[in-house]
């Protein structure tokens, strides 16, 4: 760098104070370098763990889908993400036996994923099991409680890109350096 080139960058850090009292210096001192200008590189992307869910209903006695308007909603959520797992969890009602009910769950379940596939989602990432009647949402003794507990859930894990996180120690250490 240029001798007058020098004094006029040492002078513009004086004349604003930033370096003058620190270093004692004024505006015809020369300095052997400036300091290097560090620059701000975009903060690099990481992949961030997000889980969504949508419960599912069925008519009494049935693994047919009354709508699929919950899980096309939280699937199509994920379709920026990487998707790690679907999970989908079939639920009966009480009325009928545990066996009954049980296989019920499962085929609802089943269902879904089947559902999933022919949406175009990979099935290894799909996993399947069915509750019976062991995990109500809903008073099994009213018609409306019932309704509520004939259902399947089904989790969506998946990644999204999101900025990576600045760690305190390399912004002290930029602080530091200006």
């Amino acid at each position: 760098m240029e001798k007058s080139m020098k004094k006029n960058v040492l002078g513009m850090a004086c004349a604003l104070g930033l370096m003058a009292t620190l270093a004692g210096c004024s505006s015809s001192e020369e300095v052997a370098e400036p300091a290097t200008e560090t620059t701000t590189e975009a903060p690099a992307t990481v992949m961030a763990p997000i889980s969504l869910s949508a419960d599912l209903l069925f008519d009494f006695d049935s693994a047919t889908l009354k709508t699929t308007d919950s899980i096309d909603e939280a699937v199509s959520k994920a379709s920026d993400a990487q998707l790690k797992s679907i999970t989908i969890v079939g639920h009966t009602d009480s009325v009928g036996t545990d066996e009954y009910n049980q296989k019920l769950s499962e085929e609802r379940a089943q269902a879904v994923a089947d559902y999933l596939v022919n949406k175009g989602f990979d099935s290894s990432l799909i996993s399947v099991s069915g509750e019976g009647e062991t995990s109500p949402v809903a008073d099994n003794d009213t018609a409306e409680g019932r309704s509520q507990n004939r259902r399947a859930d089904v989790t969506v894990s998946a990644e999204i890109e999101q900025p990576a996180p600045v760690a305190e120690d390399s912004m002290a250490e930029d602080a530091a350096a200006e």
